[in-house]
């Protein structure tokens, strides 16, 4: 819960303290409560925050096969759109984007989270000016994020997918 709070008073994902995660998803271990899953969850934005994309996907895949095995439908939304959006924006995998786009949508996710994941489709899909739109519509509901922290690396993204462009 003290890491979930210093992200919704805007402490950005890569900012957290290595040793208070570690501690925690030691805590956690691999328990599927939603405390535990969103241990897991920040470890995941830690990782992809500071770029260690592969890390990252790692532990995005252990939170889904808890989530295919048990659901959790306050994380499946947000953890399914961060897939959907390393799928396209850095494997530049279309077909494993628009699989996890599909089931982000039937869960719930912030705005700007979704909209990230789509827009970074659309660029691979060549549809410039869509991507575009899309990334702008997730700027503007960044803004209304209850996850200051998180919100700091999503505008840094959409920043960058608003100009047609995917990070590198």
């Amino acid at each position: 819960m003290a890491l979930s709070i210093k992200i919704w008073n805007g402490t950005r994902p890569r900012d957290i303290s290595k040793f208070e995660l570690d501690s925690l998803l030691e805590m956690a271990g691999s328990g599927t409560d939603t405390t535990a899953l969103t241990a897991r969850l920040i470890s995941a934005l830690y990782h992809l925050d500071n770029g260690q994309i592969d890390l990252a996907d790692h532990e995005l895949d252990s939170i889904i096969e808890s989530l295919e095995k048990e659901g959790n439908v306050i994380l499946e939304g947000t953890v399914y759109s961060e897939k959907a959006f390393i799928a396209a924006a850095y494997r530049r995998d279309a077909e494993t984007a628009q699989i996890y786009l599909d089931k982000a949508q039937k869960g719930y996710t912030e705005g700007q989270t979704i909209a990230r994941a789509e827009a970074a489709l659309l660029i691979l899909n060549e549809k410039f000016e869509e991507a575009k739109k899309r990334a702008n519509e997730g700027l503007i509901a960044a803004y209304d994020s209850i996850e200051k922290g998180s919100a700091i690396f999503e505008k840094e993204m959409l920043n960058i997918l608003s100009e047609g462009k995917l990070p590198s």
